[in-house]
């Protein structure tokens, strides 16, 4: 979490019995009081951790254009342009990736029926690793100046206020969102709509307000955990039985 502009954090690890929060310093520009420099606002929308990055814009009135991408894993800092202002009454975004063709996208709302897609300029593998074109000298935050590409999708007219609109995400690199029908829409790469929910309540949907958060996160299942789980192999039998004629 992020208190005045100090990023805490919890380590189940070292406190398995009680919630305790601690300063978080990774380094590579950020300073000795574990804050980035700059660091959000109370403008929103401010930001989140999404695959161990802390992603983040500093505040739509001052400074709408960049979005910063904090490795809390590695201390790897980056700074992107973003040429299309979210917007405030809708503007949730988050971090995507498609893991089985090692590529990353933020998506971003920029009104009640348009998605952004900012695809990442190198690999997921390397993102997440700090090597290759995503390699951060140490003590410095590496400015990138391009994505990879810019794509507006179209989307069904979502709620006008912030929490109704908060942005999920696929294990395939793809984006769900709550339209103001409350309906979950998932949608792929491409923008194509995959699935669509409508009155689950599994996802939160027990009434019909469009201002309750809903949002859902996808993520692949690990050959460890579907082998413990009974799902290691497809099991699909198919038997066809009829009458030849001659």
């Amino acid at each position: 979490m992020n208190s005045s502009g100090i990023l805490q954090s919890h380590h189940p690890a070292l406190n398995i019995n009680n919630f305790t929060l601690s300063n978080t310093h990774y380094g590579a520009n950020w300073s000795n009081a574990a804050h980035p420099g700059p660091y959000p606002t109370s403008s929103y929308p401010r930001g989140g951790i999404y695959h161990n990055f802390y992603c983040y814009i500093v505040s739509l009135n001052t400074n709408p254009s960049y979005i910063y991408l904090k490795n809390t894993a590695t201390g790897a800092f980056y700074r992107f342009p973003m040429p299309y202002t979210l917007n405030s009454s809708y503007g949730d975004f988050v971090m995507s990736v498609d893991h089985i063709n090692d590529e990353w996208y933020i998506y971003g709302v920029t009104s009640s029926s348009q998605i952004i897609q900012f695809k990442g300029p190198w690999s997921w593998t390397e993102m997440r690793l700090t090597n290759g074109d995503a390699a951060v000298s140490i003590n410095t935050r590496k400015d990138d100046g391009a994505w990879a590409s810019i794509t507006s999708f179209s989307s069904l007219p979502m709620a006008s206020d912030m929490q109704g609109t908060q942005l999920g995400y696929t294990s395939k690199g793809g984006v769900r969102y709550k339209t103001n029908g409350n309906q979950m829409v998932t949608l792929n790469t491409n923008g194509q709509e995959v699935f669509r929910y409508s009155s689950d309540p599994m996802f939160g949907n027990s009434s019909n307000s469009t201002g309750n958060l809903w949002r859902h996160f996808g993520h692949p299942v690990l050959a460890t955990n579907a082998a413990g789980a009974g799902l290691s192999d497809a099991d699909i039998k198919l038997t066809i039985t009829g009458i030849e004629q001659t």
